[in-house]
């Protein structure tokens, strides 16, 4: 995954805080709190007791010689395929010593730790997944329920994923892989996941860049901008998106996604030679209707948003990150196709970034 923004990580703390944990055992099937007592979790809690005696096969864990090259391993990356092929199996050996209490599965200064330590796709998690998917070990969805209720979040995700798993066991697993953000309900769950899907999209995009056709002198630039481009996405995700909802990691990094998907469309779009022209003179109009909405904003005082979180400060610190994004990106069309006119990237850009402060002059 990537670093979370100092934002992201006072959030995860405080929703550690703020958020009743379930169970201080992690075990779904005794817990006895006052917000879990309800007729409606009655039925996921007895699934747990009857596979509560269940123990992962000790053919499937590492031996000791194993166990100890495995330090600071990620069970995470390791199955979803995170920095190259998945392996399932590597996954689950680092996911059984992260759950024996392992150095990766009690860290709990970790940003992406849950409530009480851990990391949230690590040990128990993977292990439930990689068993309820039959991934390099006979499929047990008995055992993958025995996993669930020892995971432990919100009351709702934990009782919709016991059910979730007793239908594939009724059913049949059907071809869609099971995963633990399917039944995640929470603001906090969303963000794990949201930041989770980011994480492949990044690994998928990094892929794709390295992969283009860069002209040998346009490479130093096409280095800058990519820099440039990362630093802008975070800075517009992380300061521009209202962040009080409980759903606001989640949101803000969808909006970071959105942010490097239209980098990455409009930088092809210029490696084909597909951007439309421009005059000098529709390059000057689109910065003069960008400043007045930047303007616009600027005479809102320091809140921008009425109901929302967005301050003057957030959009001035992603305006400069733009403003150098911007110059990277011409900088970068220059380098690759020399002599051809940049008037119609400038608009294109211009036109975008004026889109999101007139958003945010609406939201006013």
């Amino acid at each position: 995954m990537r670093p979370p923004s100092s934002a992201f990580t006072l959030l995860l703390i405080s929703l550690a805080i703020a958020l009743p944990a379930h169970a201080q055992s992690g075990d779904w099937g005794r817990e006895t709190s006052a917000l879990t007592t309800g007729p409606q979790y009655t039925a996921s809690k007895a699934m747990c007791r009857a596979v509560e005696h269940l123990e992962m096969p000790a053919r499937d864990r590492p031996s000791a010689r194993v166990a100890a090259g495995l330090k600071g391993c990620d069970s995470e990356a390791l199955y979803y395929g995170e920095h190259g092929a998945a392996d399932p199996v590597k996954a689950r050996m680092c996911a059984s010593a992260e759950s024996d209490g392992g150095e990766s599965d009690s860290d709990s200064d970790s940003p992406a730790a849950g409530p009480q330590g851990g990391a949230v796709f690590s040990g128990r998690a993977i292990l439930m997944m990689i068993y309820a998917n039959g991934l390099g070990v006979p499929r047990d969805l008995d055992l993958a329920t025995h996993l669930a209720c020892n995971i432990d979040g919100a009351a709702a995700e934990s009782d919709g994923r016991v059910h979730h798993l007793a239908q594939l066991k009724a059913k049949g697993p059907g071809k869609t892989r099971f995963d633990y953000c399917d039944d995640v309900t929470s603001g906090m769950g969303e963000g794990f996941c949201a930041a989770r899907d980011a994480a492949m999209k990044d690994a998928r995009r990094k892929a794709a860049l390295d992969g283009l056709a860069i002209a040998p002198g346009a490479r130093t630039a096409y280095a800058a901008l990519r820099t440039a481009a990362d630093v802008y996405a975070t800075q517009h995700g992380d300061g521009e998106v209202d962040l009080s909802g409980t759903a606001r990691d989640a949101i803000a990094t969808e909006e970071e996604q959105e942010t490097k998907k239209a980098f990455t469309s409009q930088l092809q779009a210029v490696l084909a030679g597909r951007v439309p022209p421009a005059s000098p003179a529709q390059a000057t109009a689109a910065d003069a209707a960008l400043n007045a909405a930047y303007r616009k904003l600027q005479a809102h005082g320091e809140k921008v948003q009425k109901f929302g979180t967005v301050t003057f400060k957030d959009v001035r610190d992603a305006q400069r990150a733009w403003l150098h994004y911007r110059d990277a990106f011409l900088t970068f069309a220059r380098a690759q196709a020399p002599g051809r006119p940049v008037e119609g990237l400038t608009v294109a850009l211009i036109q975008a970034r004026t889109a999101i402060l007139q958003g945010l002059i609406a939201d006013g």
